[in-house]
């Protein structure tokens, strides 16, 4: 099969994988509620943590995973897609999570998703990188939507230097581009906000 209508194929079937809102379908189906009643009204992993505990955020949220891993890693390591083609096949699971058509294109924020991609295409490195960089920023940041966003910003920098000269550098700058955007849409209904210091650093201040 020529590599054109792979990309194509591919991408089509990350976009549809990518839409099925797993812990939407887990909250109705297990337990007969609607997670958007609670939380932030996101039909995502977290909310349904909110509802039922901690065990289904990592269970919905290791489905998201998935979904963008698999996509990606079959590609970009058994199929050997590694040029341009890898772009489109790796933002589409994210996009579908984000914008499900299932849910009128109101899908999740994207987190587990981008999780799951950056994996199929670094195994680890990425997604140790972006859990290390939460940890690290969620000290000093209160608003989650700004810790993600300056996550984010900081995975260009580690991309930059993690890969500088490898053919897949310039590829992993255009998925990071629209990734990041992707991102700053569906936090930006808490980014209205300036970035909020954590507490700690107040008092510090005021010790001072």
């Amino acid at each position: 099969m020529q590599t054109g209508i792979m990309v194509i194929l591919w991408s089509l079937a990350g976009f549809f994988v990518g839409s099925i809102p797993f812990a939407l379908l887990i909250g109705k189906l297990l337990f007969k509620i609607d997670i958007r009643k609670y939380g932030d009204g996101n039909p995502g992993a977290t909310n349904l943590g909110k509802a039922k505990g901690f065990v289904w955020i990592v269970i919905a949220g290791f489905f998201d995973f998935l979904k963008g891993a698999i996509p990606a890693g079959v590609c970009y390591y058994l199929l050997d897609i590694t040029d341009w083609g890898i772009v489109p096949i790796a933002l589409a699971p994210i996009a579908g999570h984000a914008f499900s058509p299932f849910l009128k294109f109101n899908g999740g924020k994207a987190i587990a998703a981008t999780y799951g991609v950056w994996a199929g295409l670094t195994i680890w490195e990425v997604p140790v990188f972006l859990a290390l960089s939460t940890f690290f920023f969620s000290i000093f940041q209160k608003v989650h939507s700004w810790i993600q966003v300056i996550v984010m910003m900081s995975l260009l920098v580690f991309i930059l230097i993690r890969f500088p000269g490898e053919p897949a550098l310039y590829p992993f700058i255009a998925i990071w581009t629209f990734n990041f955007l992707i991102i700053v849409i569906k936090h930006s209904n808490e980014l209205h906000c300036w970035p909020q210091p954590q507490p700690w650093i107040f008092k510090l201040r005021k010790k001072h």
